[in-house]
């Protein structure tokens, strides 16, 4: 329970403490380029024959300038939050089980502490997670190493990465249709994602 006040705690100061909020005034140099704009899993095709060769449709959110990093972090938000825990072997459960909490949390915490260096190899080794968890922190590790390539030479840290997985964990939180579970994950996930900032 300590962990979760202490979450709280991190998630009041985002919202009460304006200090907290100047790294994200700190200009600094992030990619630009072609972006989706909304790369959810409803507008992404993947063959059967071959599911790497992802198609994306409806680009409706296409920029030519966009920053690089804001659709990879929409696709781990997704991959944590949405695709978690939704297989058939969950029971008939196509959410996240409560029982399976404190296993996303230790996942989410792992993954975080290795930051853009965080692989999928690293989501084979989170112990104890269940074939579910593994998955959807496998696709976390395939997005987080195309993003560390994207911002190795200019944000070596991944700061614009972070700050944009930040706002789509928080933005989930408006989404009537996303379940109460995964709602106090996506907050736990901001709590552990606002460590990353000074």
């Amino acid at each position: 329970r300590s962990g979760w006040k202490i979450s709280r705690e991190r998630l009041r100061s985002l919202a009460c403490r304006s200090s907290i909020l100047q790294w994200l005034s700190a200009e600094l140099p992030v990619r630009r380029g072609y972006v989706h704009g909304d790369p959810n899993p409803r507008n992404c095709l993947a063959p059967p024959s071959d599911p790497t060769k992802v198609i994306l449709i409806d680009c409706g959110g296409f920029s030519a300038e966009g920053r690089l990093v804001w659709d990879l972090a929409l696709i781990e938000r997704d991959a944590k939050l949405v695709l978690l825990a939704t297989d058939k072997g969950r029971g008939g459960y196509y959410d996240l089980d409560t029982a399976f909490v404190k296993e996303w949390c230790k996942a989410e915490i792992s993954s975080l502490a290795k930051g853009l260096s965080f692989t999928p190899e690293d989501a084979s080794a989170l112990p104890g997670a269940s074939l579910s968890t593994r998955r959807a922190y496998r696709l976390v590790g395939l997005v987080r190493e195309r993003a560390g390539r994207l911002c190795e030479d200019i944000d070596p840290g991944g700061r614009h990465y972070f700050a944009a997985l930040l706002w789509w964990t928080l933005d989930i939180l408006k989404e009537p249709a996303v379940r109460r579970t995964k709602k106090l994950l996506a907050l736990y996930s901001a709590a552990e994602i606002l460590k990353m900032f000074p």
